[in-house]
């Protein structure tokens, strides 16, 4: 992270850039270009590395979890590669923290435990009572989110996304704008079916409201 080093080190490092040795080759990694003196980034090639996608990620994840002789529910695999958000770095990361915490086959449940996510079958009740106005329900499944001592904004980010990608779909000819697993986009396909254009975004735009007015509130469950 080539970002992380002093103007002093910076400018130490100027003077081999300016005259480098015929042998040696530089390649520097950063997430925070702007933090890149210009007098640094002038002398160099840039290259913009891209994401990952789901399915490429997560065909190299099972890969990997072959060769360790260490079997991944289908379920559990797509958590992780949506949590690694394209990042091959962060989805071996949270491949690890999995295989020290249980045995083979790992678990949809036990990947919930172990990364702190919102349980997927919750999430999904939750949304489909939105969209039934379903109050009870989805006051109920609310409350048993809160008992799996799940962070508030991280499950409004869940929420939100939830409501994206059933607008997207519902658009249509946006799949292309969705990286998902298949199995989630069947999911979302077949529900946004059943609704218009204007609830969903109905919603979208609610939830955003409340995403918004949470930040700022003392009483975030109330909110």
């Amino acid at each position: 992270e080539v970002h992380m080093l002093t103007t002093e080190a910076f400018n130490a490092l100027l003077k081999t850039l300016e005259e480098p040795p015929p042998h040696v080759y530089f390649m520097f990694a950063t997430t925070e270009l702007h933090k890149i003196p210009i007098t640094i980034l002038s002398r160099c090639q840039r290259y913009e590395l891209q994401r990952v996608q789901s399915a490429e990620l997560a065909a190299h994840l099972s890969h990997l979890a072959s060769m360790e002789n260490i079997e991944v529910e289908q379920g559990a695999l797509s958590l992780i590669v949506r949590e690694a958000e394209g990042s091959v770095r962060d989805g071996l990361s949270l491949l690890d923290q999995v295989f020290s915490y249980g045995e083979s086959p790992i678990t949809v449940d036990e990947v919930v435990d172990v990364l702190g996510l919102v349980n997927r079958d919750v999430l999904n009740t939750i949304v489909d009572a939105l969209l039934q106005g379903n109050k009870a329900q989805a006051l109920a499944s609310l409350d048993e989110t809160f008992k799996y001592g799940m962070d508030i904004s991280r499950f409004m980010a869940e929420l939100l996304s939830c409501f994206r990608s059933l607008l997207l779909v519902k658009i249509g000819e946006c799949d292309q704008l969705l990286d998902l697993p298949e199995d989630d986009l069947q999911l979302i396909h077949a529900r946004a079916q059943e609704y218009s254009v204007e609830s969903i975004h109905q919603k979208l735009n609610l939830l955003m409201q409340a995403t918004e007015a949470i930040r700022y509130s003392l009483q975030p469950k109330l909110v």
